[in-house]
């Protein structure tokens, strides 16, 4: 991030050189699973439980959009983006 404007493109591995008006944020991508207890209600208005897990993991390529555009934390990616999928 260079005054606040995140690059598009991840580094690749290995060592680089850093601008000192720059912050460098690492983000995991690795696989991560995010698990989501929910409660509905049957045709017969029964309560049903379920427990979802979804495994996940963020393309390397679209991480600045996800920092620039829904925040900077991969748990405000899950509430954004997982939460009203799953439901």
């Amino acid at each position: 991030i260079i005054f606040g404007d995140a690059k598009d493109e991840p580094l690749p591995e290995g060592l680089h050189w850093k601008n000192p008006f720059a912050s460098v944020h690492n983000v995991n991508v690795r696989q991560v699973v995010y698990d989501q207890k929910a409660a509905a209600a049957s045709a017969d208005l029964q309560t049903v439980h379920t427990q979802i897990a979804v495994n996940y993991r963020p393309d390397p390529a679209a991480v600045a959009h996800l920092y620039k555009n829904i925040g900077p934390s991969p748990s405000d990616w899950e509430n954004v983006l997982l939460r009203p999928a799953i439901q």
